[in-house]
């Protein structure tokens, strides 16, 4: 854990520029070196001897100024919706696919004398390529460095239920597909998909049929409430490190 902090610490010293570090309080020499230095410094770079407050300043900046926060909603109607933190990128898996491999599951263990772990490896493998697929289509549209932020329920991502092998396997092919300075985190969903991006009214009566989202306070409205889920679950995470 250690470690991976240090990493976004050394790719904020290194994507920032030599005036933004000298305003937080990095003395030139040690600029010098870290910029002119291999990567291998990282490893090294409690022995800059850098103020706390100024790591502090550093990791923050990486989270501010370089990583794409990517809030990710796992659902039922719609496999995953995601949005960054500013929601200028959003996306939804329209295709039903993975709806139609539960149902296709679901009907084979009724027929009699099925074969269950023929039924579980059909399954399991359509999932795992469904999602994938999924998987491949974020890291194509959010840059990195990427902070996947994945809501976390309490009924639906139980590793005991079809739905919760569904949010373990996602967390799997992220993991699989991340990049270098990329970084995975579970977040409480609860009340994401009833909170107002704009003015942060959670209610309810926002959730409309048909998956449409108007808030009744100040009438903001977007067509896809997981949408807005994926927003808020970004900024759950966000929230959260500047608490820290």
């Amino acid at each position: 854990m250690i470690k991976t902090h240090l990493r976004k610490i050394y790719y904020a010293i290194r994507k920032s520029s030599e005036e933004e570090l000298r305003e937080i309080g990095i003395p030139q020499p040690t600029i010098s070196l870290v910029k002119e230095g291999s990567e291998n410094i990282f490893n090294n770079i409690l022995e800059l001897e850098l103020l706390p407050a100024t790591l502090y300043q550093l990791y923050h900046k990486f989270y501010d100024d370089f990583a794409t926060i990517v809030g990710i909603d796992i659902g039922t109607h719609h496999y995953l919706s995601a949005s960054d933190q500013k929601m200028n990128c959003v996306y939804t898996d329209e295709s039903d696919e993975i709806n139609l491999l539960l149902r296709k599951y679901k009907e084979r263990l009724k027929q009699p004398n099925i074969d269950n772990e023929e039924a579980e490896r059909k399954f399991a493998k359509g999932v795992r390529k469904r999602i994938n697929k999924v998987v491949k289509d974020l890291m194509h549209l959010y840059p990195g460095p990427r902070v996947f932020v994945i809501g976390q329920g309490s009924g639906i991502n139980r590793m005991d239920t079809l739905y919760g092998r569904i949010f373990t396997y996602t967390q799997k092919s992220i993991l699989k597909y991340s990049e270098d300075y990329d970084d995975l985190v579970l977040v409480d969903e609860g009340y994401t998909s009833l909170k107002c991006p704009d003015c942060l009214y959670v209610h309810r009566k926002n959730r409309k049929k048909n998956n449409r989202f108007v808030c009744k306070s100040c009438g903001y409205q977007q067509d896809d409430d997981n949408v807005v889920a994926a927003y808020n679950i970004a900024h759950e995470f966000l929230a959260h490190i500047h608490e820290h």
